[in-house]
């Protein structure tokens, strides 16, 4: 079976909500989704998330 997300994705699922890492696949970019289902704390974790990608990017 062929994968949903070809260009490769990363989900991590929780009781409390959701995130979601890939290539955009049409774009030079990293498309970031997140939910949370309690509270708007998945912004911060999307913020970090952001971050992480630019440091790791800036080094390659």
């Amino acid at each position: 079976m062929a994968s949903k997300y070809p260009y490769g994705c990363n989900k991590k699922l929780s009781l409390n909500g959701w995130i979601a890492c890939r290539l955009s696949g049409t774009e030079p970019v990293y498309k970031i989704y997140c939910e949370n289902f309690i509270d708007s704390s998945h912004k911060k974790i999307a913020t970090e998330i952001i971050e992480l990608i630019q440091y790791i990017v800036s080094y390659s």
